[in-house]
Parts: structure tokens; C-alpha cells; sequence
């Protein structure tokens, strides 16, 4: 594996073009979310209102205590593409908070699993913020702060009225979606990646250090870990956060030889197998 950081630069550099291109280990692999876009047509607004709400739901479940799947039919991303297909006023904000059908969304999302006592709240109170300074649109969310990332982060960033949208994961993923599937941002390069256990993960790999996926500030080494090799790529780590986080999702299963391959390091460093038997699987 990489013991010295500066070995990071070139391996950033070949799986970032490796993911760009979908070649070698990322050929045929895909997260969620974009599994869910590349098979649906979601026009623009509605697709910008699916990304915005299902990222306010995703989040530690309160009552299991741990993530909520994301992964397959029944995880979190196609939960909620078949809620807008079948229930489409959920996702207007207009129709939700103009007719006040706030019960009529606790109903409807106490027969859902995978939400939570939080959910109906912060899906509501996003839906208020929208429907009243927005015009029911996150695409004028996005005009209005001149699609300046930095800009964006600032003002979500502790505001009641975005509960599960502010924060050092779900605001920087919320920005690169938007981003990505509505309308380019500037100064992208300026948003930290949403470190998770997906992102920790890799890093203890990489570097071969004990570093723990669910402890904070080994959170924040990651995080800086990451923005020292992509500010001297010129890469935005934000962007960092797909090749990645499938890395973990499949270490094991090409994962850690892809890794290999490209450093050289080969099964027989002991140093990456001692590392590799301390990652921690998750189907997420």
C-alpha cells in the first residue's frame, strides 16, 4: 500500500482518469444514486427535488442506530424515485406545504421502513423553506447564490430551515449532485469530500495507518488527507467521493487488486494484507 503520501498523487491521479473513463476496476460499477438516475427520466426540476429530499433523509436511522441502506430496490435512493413516480406531491412543495398535507406525509411515511421520526419533519421544513424563498424549485436555490458552491455551503450551513442538508457530509454531496445532474457550480474545488465510513476506510488503507471509520477526528484526518492531494492535483475532492467510495463498497472484490496493480505492492506485502484484514464491509 502507500507509505508515503506523496505516492498518493499518481494513485489519485490513475483512478480518478480510471473512473472518468469507466475502465479497469470501474467498468460496470455504479453507486445508488446514479444506478437510479441512469435508469430513470426524471425531468429537471423533479430531478433536482428527488436529489434535494432524498438527501435530507439520508442519515443514521434513530431507531436502528446505524445507516440507512442505500444499496438495491428496497435501499434509500430507489425508495425514493418510486415515491416520486407514485406520490409526486410529496415532492412538490407547493402542493405539500400550500395545502398543509403534513399529516398526509407522516401517514405515508409510517409504512416506509427505512424512515425514520425525523423524516417527516426535515422533509417538511426543507419543503417550507423551498415553497416560500425558492418558488417550490431547488434550481433557484441555486441561481440566487450565483451557483458559487462556496456561496451555497455558507448559506445551508446551520440554517434550520435545510435540517439534514447542512453538515460536513450531506451538504458537500448535496452540492456535487447538483453539480453534476442540474447545473455546474463554481469554486467546486473549494468543498471538502463528504468524509463517511466509505472515505475513512480507504484512507487506513492507503496509508497504511489504524484509523478508525466511525471516529471524528479520524474523520478530519481523512478529510485534510484528501484535500492536501487534491489541492496539489487540482482536483475537487468532492469528486473524490464516487471513485472511493465504491473502492471501499468493493474492496474485496477486485478493490484491493486494483490498488495493488497500480502501486506495485502485489499480495506479497504483508503490510497491505495486515491492512486489508482490517477493513470493515458495508453494503452501503
Amino acid at each position: 500500500m502507500i507509505g508515503d503520501h506523496d505516492e498518493l498523487v499518481p494513485l489519485l491521479d490513475r483512478i480518478m482518469t480510471d473512473y472518468r473513463d469507466r475502465r479497469d476496476f470501474f467498468g460496470g460499477r455504479t453507486l445508488p444514486a446514479n444506478a437510479v438516475l441512469e435508469e430513470t427520466a426524471f425531468a429537471d426540476r423533479p430531478k433536482a427535488l428527488y436529489l434535494t429530499f432524498t438527501c435530507v433523509t439520508d442519515h443514521i436511522h434513530n431507531v436502528i442506530g446505524r445507516t440507512k441502506q442505500k444499496a438495491g430496490e428496497d435501499g434509500l435512493w430507489w425508495v425514493c424515485a418510486r415515491l416520486l413516480q407514485n406520490d409526486p406531491w410529496l415532492f412538490d412543495p407547493a402542493e405539500l406545504v400550500g395545502n398543509d398535507r403534513r399529516s398526509d406525509l407522516e401517514t405515508r411515511f409510517k409504512r416506509i421502513d427505512l424512515m425514520d421520526g425525523r423524516d417527516p419533519d426535515w422533509w417538511y421544513r426543507t419543503a417550507t423553506i423551498l415553497d416560500r424563498e425558492f418558488d417550490s424549485d431547488p434550481r433557484n436555490l441555486l441561481q440566487q447564490y450565483d451557483y458559487d458552491a462556496v456561496r451555497l455551503e455558507a448559506a445551508i450551513t446551520g440554517r434550520y430551515d435545510f435540517p439534514g442538508l447542512w453538515g460536513r457530509k450531506n451538504c458537500p454531496r448535496w452540492l456535487r449532485l447538483m453539480n453534476d445532474e442540474i447545473h455546474g457550480l463554481e469554486n467546486l474545488e473549494a468543498i471538502d469530500v463528504p468524509v463517511d465510513f466509505h472515505i475513512v476506510n480507504v484512507v487506513a488503507q492507503l496509508v497504511e495507518a489504524e484509523i478508525d471509520p466511525r471516529d471524528e477526528e479520524d474523520e478530519e484526518v481523512a478529510r485534510q488527507l484528501w484535500r492536501e492531494v487534491c489541492d496539489r492535483q487540482g482536483y475537487a475532492p468532492v469528486q473524490l467521493e464516487l471513485p472511493v467510495r465504491l473502492l471501499n463498497r468493493d474492496w474485496h472484490a477486485g478493490g484491493q487488486e486494483y490498488v495493488d496493480a497500480i502501486t506495485d505492492s502485489g499480495p506479497e506485502s504483508t503490510v497491505a494484507a495486515d491492512a486489508a484484514s482490517n477493513v470493515r464491509s458495508s453494503p452501503n
